[in-house]
């Protein structure tokens, strides 16, 4: 029996993106910065003093962006609700427009997701760093 708040979800058609594949996709975009934020890292140990731009700081920064974005998109589409203006929102607003979009959809599975979002999104920044300063000591 079907709880008369909750909004009835449409089957998962062809084409629709499916939870693993949004894990597959967040797993993907995690890995992407973590590479581009350690090679940052490791330039800017070995070029100490010289000025130059942070061209893989930039890029791994249009990433989450972009991944952001489309984290919300993918999940709309598979909760089968419209997508809306929470996609840009969610570009320029990151963390933020996400944990609220948790919030409103999970309702108190929110206190769980709440925590791995803030997790996932301080690691995706700090880890790549520590990755590549313990991978340096090994090699070295």
């Amino acid at each position: 029996m079907m709880d008369p708040q909750e909004p009835a979800r449409p089957a998962r058609g062809p084409g629709l993106p499916s939870v693993p594949g949004e894990t597959r996709f967040a797993a993907a975009v995690f890995a992407v910065t973590m590479l581009l934020l350690g090679i940052e890292d490791r330039l800017a140990v070995s070029l100490r003093g010289q000025k130059r731009p942070p061209l893989f700081g930039l890029l791994a920064g249009l990433v989450i962006v972009f991944a952001n974005g489309m984290g919300i998109t993918r999940d709309r589409r598979r909760r089968g609700r419209g997508i809306g203006f929470g996609r840009f929102t969610a570009m320029f607003f990151g963390p933020a427009v996400l944990g609220l979009d948790i919030l409103l959809e999970c309702g108190k599975r929110a206190l769980l997701y709440l925590p791995l979002l803030l997790a996932v999104s301080a690691a995706s920044w700090r880890l790549p760093a520590v990755a590549v300063g313990l991978l340096c000591r090994v090699l070295a």
